[in-house]
């Protein structure tokens, strides 16, 4: 019994398909009834949602582009269409994710960000780019943990992110994006400021680079106390003729 309802479902699809995702579609959009022909594309990416993920967006696209030909009448439904997009290449991105196809994770994140899920998508983005960052790390490339780092900020700036692209910022002599992140850090974390002397040092160092030595000054100040970095810190004080 529930083979032949689940044949009858996919047979209605199928019917809907034939008729609106044909060479016909356009035209039927535009006919005066063309709202509910929409509407049919609409509900039977339910029907298919029970099988598929994708094959439902599949439907779910066809009706956004269908009710979006229909100008201001369409355009509660296309909205909707949008929306339910939105939640299926979120839950699709998970899924990727917990299979460990971080690609495909990716791709379908972004399409997420792109139909409305901004918020978490952009937050499992970002989440994502620092893991990539932090195992470039571990491998000592620099390189690729800086851009996978930046990538993260991209998406939603965060301190682990800003931490890491100003520490390999630094040791790749990009001084002035090193001490733009460190300093996003030190705003998000202002209790570095004397828990992580040796980065304030590093910031500060990055700074005279750039030649801000005012503000190179007021980070040595900061750490000359320090046990471990003090010395030097109080050295480049003298060396800057800070006041």
């Amino acid at each position: 019994m529930a083979t032949m309802m689940h044949h009858a479902n996919c047979m209605k699809v199928f019917v809907v398909l034939a008729f609106l995702l044909g060479a016909t579609g356009v035209a039927a959009a535009q006919e005066p009834d063309g709202l509910e022909k929409v509407k049919a594309v609409y509900d039977s990416a339910a029907v298919v949602l029970a099988e598929s993920r994708a094959d439902a967006i599949t439907y779910y696209e066809r009706a956004l582009d269908m009710a979006e030909r229909l100008g201001d009448k369409g355009s509660e439904l296309a909205e909707q269409c949008k929306a339910k997009m939105g939640e299926l290449y979120l839950e699709l991105g998970n899924e990727w994710l917990a299979n460990e196809d971080i690609d495909k994770a990716v791709k379908s994140l972004k399409q997420a960000v792109e139909y409305g899920e901004e918020e978490l998508a952009n937050k499992l983005l970002s989440n994502i780019y620092i893991v990539k960052a932090v195992a470039c790390q571990k491998m000592n490339d620099l390189k690729g943990a800086l851009e996978n780092a930046q990538k993260s900020v991209q998406f939603v700036d965060n301190p682990t992110a800003e931490k890491i692209v100003g520490i390999t910022a630094f040791s790749l002599k990009q001084n002035k994006v090193a001490a733009e992140a460190l300093e996003a850090y030190l705003s998000m974390k202002p209790d570095a400021i004397t828990e992580e002397a040796g980065m304030v040092y590093n910031l500060g160092m990055a700074l005279v680079a750039t030649g801000e030595n005012a503000k190179a000054c007021g980070y040595f100040k900061e750490i000359a106390a320090d046990p471990e970095f003090g010395m030097a810190a109080r050295y480049q004080l003298v060396t800057l003729k800070c006041e």
